[in-house]
């Protein structure tokens, strides 16, 4: 969909603007100095071209300076050269002085100026980040048709605390972590053919503690197991007695554990 504020500005930057450049569906990434003075300061009056001077000559100086990033932009644009060609009928030429009897002196040749392919020049553009930067340290706030240009910038911000906030909604609490490892548990203990019952959980707390802290971040500070026992209700059960250590079981389990193993 073609951009409306993209529209307005190339109205505002008018003739000067390249063809090619109108014919845009939306901004471009980059800017030249001097779109960017017009769009900053639009008018025509005297005040608005000395800003408008005023911030041209001030890029220059930050780009100089290395204080402000660009880059160069290879164009191309038509080139000409001069060509003699027939005198077109009309004022000046020998078929007016002719009809009006005036005599004229000038050669019937004039020189013309003609298309003759193309030639390559280069531009100094800078990229909505390093002016958004470099116009914040100004401080300076950007015009209507400044802040469309930069609009991305925010969109991209937005976009990326979107992710964060859904990133904290979506985090595991604890009670889905201990979840998760005991269901990883039956699956890998069915895979080997060997026995594990969540009603009768092999070896003690402390052993799946140790498996917890090993394979988990989260609980790499849980030290005790009455800090895990909330965790635990629920979920899966202890026999009493002095039960063997499910120590070895949990190293078959996850064998890619180098701290069970």
């Amino acid at each position: 969909m073609p951009s409306l504020s993209w529209s307005k500005a190339v109205r505002v930057l008018g003739q000067k603007l390249a063809p090619d450049d109108k014919a845009l569906p939306d901004w471009p990434s980059a800017l030249e100095f001097w779109k960017i003075a017009v769009l900053q300061y639009p008018g025509n009056d005297r005040k608005d071209r000395d800003n408008q001077a005023a911030l041209i000559d001030s890029l220059n100086m930050a780009a100089a300076s290395g204080e402000l990033s660009t880059e160069k932009r290879e164009l191309q644009r038509p080139k000409f050269k001069d060509e003699w060609a027939p005198r077109r009928p009309g004022l000046g030429s020998k078929a007016w002085g002719s009809e009006f009897g005036v005599s004229i002196r000038q050669t019937e040749y004039e020189v013309r100026k003609v298309r003759d392919g193309f030639e390559t020049y280069h531009v100094q553009v800078v990229s909505r980040e390093a002016f958004r930067l470099w116009l914040d340290a100004q401080g300076e706030l950007p015009s209507e048709h400044v802040q469309a240009w930069l609009r991305p910038l925010e969109l991209a911000k937005e976009v990326s605390q979107g992710s964060v906030e859904s990133t904290r909604v979506r985090r595991k609490t604890k009670h889905d972590l201990v979840e998760h490892w005991l269901h990883e548990c039956e699956c890998r203990a069915k895979d080997i053919g060997v026995p594990f019952d969540r009603a009768k959980m092999p070896g003690t707390k402390d052993d799946f503690l140790t498996l917890l802290k090993a394979l988990d971040p989260e609980f790499e500070n849980t030290n005790r197991v009455s800090s895990l026992e909330t965790y635990l209700t629920g979920r899966c059960k202890w026999s009493g007695g002095r039960p063997k250590s499910a120590g070895s079981l949990y190293a078959r389990l996850f064998p890619e554990s180098r701290k069970l193993n």
